[in-house]
């Protein structure tokens, strides 16, 4: 259940809750300006209120949906706007009539929402004793990112594809084509618009390896990019194991160690240590010892060269997210514009009522 959540949660959450901003947006609009009663009696403080409340929520949810199109929705500040939701929500439910219904339903709704955030936050990500490394993503580091393209292609697109990605796209990354065609596209039969896609056969994949080999076009996006490169430089040497390799990440991988020979051959050091949990002795990994250096002239060497495969793949789940957190500079100026707009339309609309 949790790998379905860590797959495809993300993309649930985006369009739920683009629908439930939309949906609120309309009946923040309406409370603020088509749900009025006539005569200056009947303009109670209570209804006053609502309509600033209401004003809140529709801002908040405003600048949220803003702040998604730039960063996406898998930061704490997002769960932080469903809170300020939930309670302006209670507030609103606290009133009558069409009003009540309408808060009712959108209290419910945001409430469902923020019970699934929390549920992937503790349970659709992936959990290790092993401490995530920091994979200093920048999408802005073109050496980066064209260095992590050619590692890729070199090590790991014989049996990882790309499939949401064309070779085209790479030179988004400032390589040029014949850079693309020489030193990643190596299949004579493929062309430089085609996906970025394996020639083996998934059936074949699944006899050699016992699965076939993920598509890695979303990976950071399932399991974070310090997990990714985390993962990466965790390998080490396990005769016990099929492949001859394991990995302190994920123990018992069935993945060959595929950059060994730029970051050579270590072996692990484990001490044994007490479990705090359970007060038993467990072997407990304290560093690694290189037995062979690979190309890479240093232990930071290949952690530069993992860095930089990280940081494409993290570019990979979405080649346009430069393009995409642009343009969301402007969608959130353009929200705060319309927040003091409706604010300034607001109280010109109830200002002859006391």
């Amino acid at each position: 259940m949790s790998h379905f959540f860590t797959k495809f949660g993300p993309s649930i959450l985006f369009v739920v809750m683009g629908f439930a901003a939309f949906v609120l947006i309309g009946a923040a609009i309406y409370l603020l300006f088509v749900h009025r009663k006539d005569g200056a009696a009947e303009k109670t403080k209570n209804e006053q209120l609502i309509g600033k409340v209401a004003l809140l929520v529709m801002a908040a949810f405003a600048v949220f949906m803003g702040r998604n199109i730039i960063v996406g929705m898998n930061e704490w500040i997002g769960s932080v706007i469903y809170v300020i939701a939930l309670i302006l929500g209670y507030r609103l439910a606290s009133t009558k009539g069409v009003r009540k219904t309408i808060a009712r339903a959108l209290y419910v709704m945001v409430g469902s929402l923020l019970a699934s955030a929390l549920y992937l936050m503790g349970f659709g990500g992936s959990h290790s004793a092993v401490p995530l490394k920091d994979a200093q993503v920048n999408m802005t580091d073109y050496e980066s990112l064209q260095n992590g393209a050619r590692v890729f292609g070199d090590y790991c697109l014989s049996c990882h594809s790309l499939s949401s990605v064309r070779y085209n796209q790479l030179l988004k990354l400032k390589l040029s084509e014949d850079d693309i065609k020489t030193k990643i596209l190596k299949r004579s039969d493929s062309q430089i618009g085609d996906l970025m896609m394996v020639s083996q056969p998934r059936a074949d994949a699944a006899a050699w390896f016992g699965v076939p080999p993920p598509d890695l076009s979303l990976v950071t996006s399932a399991r974070t990019a310090d997990w990714v490169y985390t993962y990466l430089i965790s390998f080490y040497r396990d005769d016990e194991r099929p492949t001859g390799w394991n990995n302190a990440l994920f123990p018992g991988v069935g993945m060959p160690h595929a950059l060994w020979t730029e970051e050579g051959v270590k072996a692990p050091k484990f001490v044994e240590k007490e479990d705090e949990h359970t007060g038993l002795k467990v072997q407990h990994l304290e560093g690694y010892e290189m037995q062979r250096q690979g190309k890479a002239a240093t232990p930071a060497d290949y952690e530069k060269t993992a860095r930089d495969v990280t940081n494409f793949l993290a570019w990979a789940s979405e080649p346009d997210q430069d393009s995409r957190k642009k343009l969301g500079y402007g969608v959130l100026i353009f929200l705060v514009l319309l927040f003091l707009l409706a604010r300034r339309l607001n109280k010109n609309y109830w200002k002859d009522i006391h």
